[in-house]
């Protein structure tokens, strides 16, 4: 899921799910553990041109994106003292940009009814198919993770 949106945002070239999830697997970034965002972005890169640059600072997170980049968050989920908001136990979302009220614009691929309901969880809101939500949320729910941030830019 989030290599066809980044794919097809960036490039304004077809490239359904299905088509991303068989690329995936053809170029070895499917793993047991789910995805190697390292071998999938290079692999996105070489094939669709685009540029990738991989950080663990909010501010470079924030600055691509006023530039129109867009980003797949690393977060880490559940660990000692603190409770995952994107996740449980680890997982990818999509940071498209940053709203007029300085929250970030996220895409959760594996958003399930009810998941943003927790009390843990309202620091985000929920507005159709986008989340809403703080730098410092997301940037804390991915500190226990590096890369923090895969950034995509257009060609």
């Amino acid at each position: 899921m989030c290599a066809a949106v980044l794919v097809e945002t960036l490039t304004n070239e077809r490239f359904p799910p299905e088509k991303a999830a068989d690329f995936a697997i053809r170029n070895g970034a499917r793993v047991s553990t789910g995805t190697d965002m390292n071998v999938l972005s290079k692999a996105l890169s070489r094939t669709f041109g685009l540029k990738v640059t991989k950080t663990d600072r909010a501010a470079a997170l924030l600055e691509a994106l006023k530039q129109g980049s867009i980003a797949v968050a690393n977060v880490g989920g559940d660990r000692p003292g603190y409770r995952g908001v994107f996740s449980d136990g680890g997982h990818y979302v999509i940071v498209f940009g940053i709203a007029p009220d300085g929250r970030l614009v996220i895409a959760d691929p594996y958003r399930y009814a009810g998941k943003y309901e927790k009390s843990y969880r309202k620091t985000v809101e929920v507005a159709g198919s986008l989340l809403y939500a703080a730098p410092g949320v997301l940037d804390k729910d991915a500190e226990n993770r590096s890369p923090r941030y895969t950034i995509f830019a257009g060609r």
